[in-house]
């Protein structure tokens, strides 16, 4: 097979800069934050973002995380939200995959900073000898590094959403936690330093601070602190971003401006607004963008058409969350929802928090909007659908006005997402076990398809005790492909010799009443270390999809958002493939694929380089289909991933199925 040029593999980053250099001159844009977290400064930064690349400005960013893991891939999505993945396979905050979505770029590691890797890096180095002896001290051996791994990220190019290499004119740095916190306090002597090397004309500060609102008026001290504590170790704000409840009033600006040394027209009211996206109009009405150029000296440029789109998304979303509150559209607005409501239930078991399905959530929106439909997600936690649970917890919702199964029997559309552990899985079974015998659009995403294949086996080929690897450790059955059920109750009932010459039975020799699991999805040969971090398949990998006919193939080829890369094989055969983003451990056990696929389930997407399966559908439903993949994290506002594109248009009636042959209407 000849491979397309335009398909790229996982790729490694080095530590050296001396291949990259030239003679470009990046500007550099930081933001800190102070007095407390979650103030939004990767919102802040993504926007900022987008309103320079309107303007013709190659944009790339780094997140700087001052904690001690090598990378989120560990992190409890309870804690951290979820976990992100870039294409070369790197496990990310959050955060990046906002600047991904919010600026069309692909990001790499090279764009990840955590205090895990400096350390890991510096005392790699040491153990080589490559610091001739010296004592390694945080100053200047790690200060240096991160100044080095800066500049990397600055000057290294990247691919935009439609594959084009680009080299950035500004990098954005967003210096995760706190000012004064001592995790990041290295980061900031770094930044200090590397505001002496590259000069003040080519970097800017902005320092995103807290002003709660007591008593009807916005207080400043917390602000005058945090300024103070940033001041300490050598950086002052050009910039002042004010988050607030209320705008900051000129009175307002006035006395911060006494107290922090920063111009008044510097100060930006950041107050609360009804959608995140919002931010960026907030921003552009205040003209920070032509501001942050005059300050790097560069060309002030008038706004393009990118911006005008993202508005127009802005405006459908907030009057989405109208409707949400039960809202009217305004008279004088024609109603941008022409194709009307959709319901998509989530199954899972992280659903107290947003950020921990952050990037399904933005993915369903963005096909809502494109299919001009009005979004309603509706939350289902998946341990209050096992079908024995019966104690009070399984019975509280997080919907008062409905048990989860009314929810569930309410909706449209199913989407079942990945996870890890057992907690919960029964009760994804049963939603999938819905939505296969009702005709319910159904959509599973890594767990979500391992679990599709658990729950055909279970209930079509009538094995109760099939299940995965994950969630116990048994013996799976070694023996060539299954076809048939004779071969696998052959299986069950034949004896095992042992070199010892003991005569061992096999654990079963009725499979209807076999105490013996029977492992349909198994682990990955090639990841079975006992560590977890780093262990899985991670990143961008090549899908292709041979038949034409197949409810996959017609999803991406009738999307007009996405397109298939080909490859052609010696005979001139044409097979498209995609590119898709993957974080599992645990695959569809290949003994088993063809008695599924015999059945009825049909495997239509292989792994391009090692035959895996990759997606899966049931040619009998009018839409069920399932990836190994995360379809999630190649989602963008202006290009949704075709599979949450089917699954709003089936969720509307959109998809007509007919006896297997699927057609967009």
């Amino acid at each position: 097979m000849q491979e397309s040029s335009c398909l790229k593999s996982p790729k490694l980053v080095t530590s050296s800069v001396n291949h990259l250099a030239d003679d470009r001159v990046i500007k550099y844009i930081v933001v800190t934050g102070g007095t407390l977290s979650g103030l939004g400064k990767g919102i802040a930064i993504s926007s900022l973002g987008l309103c320079l690349k309107s303007r013709g400005y190659n944009v790339t960013a780094i997140k700087i995380d001052p904690y001690l893991n090598i990378d989120a891939g560990t992190m409890s999505p309870f804690e951290h939200g979820e976990v992100f993945v870039l294409d070369d396979g790197e496990e990310v905050d959050l955060d990046l995959g906002n600047y991904e979505r919010f600026l069309g770029l692909n990001l790499t590691s090279i764009n990840s900073i955590t205090t895990g890797k400096v350390y890991s890096e510096v005392i790699s180095r040491e153990r080589k000898g490559e610091y001739l002896g010296k004592t390694v001290q945080v100053v200047p051996h790690l200060t240096d590094y991160i100044q080095e791994r800066i500049k990397l990220a600055g000057i290294s190019g990247y691919y935009d959403s439609c594959d084009n290499y680009i080299l950035p004119d500004i990098c954005m740095i967003e210096v995760g936690g706190t000012v004064g916190d001592i995790e990041s306090s290295v980061y900031l002597e770094a930044l200090q330093q590397f505001l002496f090397n590259i000069g003040s004309e080519n970097i800017v500060f902005i320092h995103v601070c807290y002003l709660p609102y007591v008593s009807n008026q916005l207080k400043k001290k917390p602000t005058q602190h945090s300024v103070s504590r940033l001041r300490e170790v050598g950086l002052k704000p050009d910039f002042l971003f004010g988050r607030c409840e209320v705008p900051i009033d000129e009175l307002c600006k006035e006395q911060l401006k006494v107290f922090t040394q920063v111009k008044t027209e510097n100060i930006i009211s950041v107050h609360t607004v009804e959608h995140p996206s919002a931010v960026v109009k907030l921003l552009e009405s205040q003209e920070l963008a032509d501001k942050v150029c005059k300050r790097l000296g560069l060309p002030i440029r008038e706004p393009g058409k990118l911006l005008t789109d993202w508005f127009n998304i802005i405006d459908l979303s907030l009057l989405t969350d109208k409707l949400h509150r039960g809202e009217s559209i305004p008279s004088n607005i024609p109603n941008p929802f022409i194709n009307g409501k959709s319901k998509i239930g989530i199954v899972g078991k992280y659903i107290a928090s947003d950020d921990t399905y952050l990037s399904i959530i933005e993915a369903l929106k963005h096909a809502a909007l494109q299919v001009k439909v009005q979004l309603e997600v509706l939350w289902i936690e998946a341990t209050q659908l096992d079908a024995d649970s019966e104690t009070l917890s399984n019975k509280l919702t997080f919907n008062n006005s409905k048990s989860a199964w009314d929810l569930l029997k309410s909706v449209d559309g199913v989407l079942v997402p990945g996870g890890f552990g057992k907690r919960g899985v029964d009760g994804k079974i049963e939603a999938i076990h819905y939505c296969r015998v009702n005709n319910i659009p159904f959509l599973g995403i890594c767990l979500g398809m391992q679990l599709s294949v658990v729950e055909f086996c279970k209930n079509v080929l009538k094995l109760p005790l099939a299940t995965s690897q994950e969630f116990e450790d048994s013996t799976i059955l070694d023996l060539k492909p299954i076809s048939s059920m004779d071969e696998l109750n052959l299986a069950h009932t034949s004896n095992v010799t042992v070199s010892s010459g003991e005569e061992i039975l096999s654990p079963c020799t009725d499979i209807e009443h076999s105490s013996r699991s029977i492992h349909v999805v198994v682990t990955m040969n090639e990841f079975t270390s006992n560590n977890k971090g780093g262990t899985m398949r991670l990143g961008g990998w090549n899908t292709m999809i041979r038949d034409k006919s197949s409810l996959a193939y017609k999803v991406y080829n009738s999307c007009k958002f996405q397109s298939f890369t080909t490859l052609c094989t010696e005979t001139g055969e044409e097979i498209y493939t995609i590119r898709e983003r993957h974080r599992h451990r645990y695959e569809i056990n290949p003994e088993f694929v063809p008695l599924i696929e015999k059945n009825g389930m049909k495997f239509v997407g292989k792994d391009v380089d090692v035959n895996k399966n990759e997606i899966l559908e049931l040619p009998s439903h009018p839409f069920f289909i399932a990836a190994q993949y995360h379809p999630e994290f190649t989602s963008r506002p202006m290009s949704p991933n075709p599979l949450f594109y089917g699954l709003i248009l089936a969720s509307i009636g959109k998809i007509k199925h007919n006896e297997a042959i699927y057609e967009f209407i």
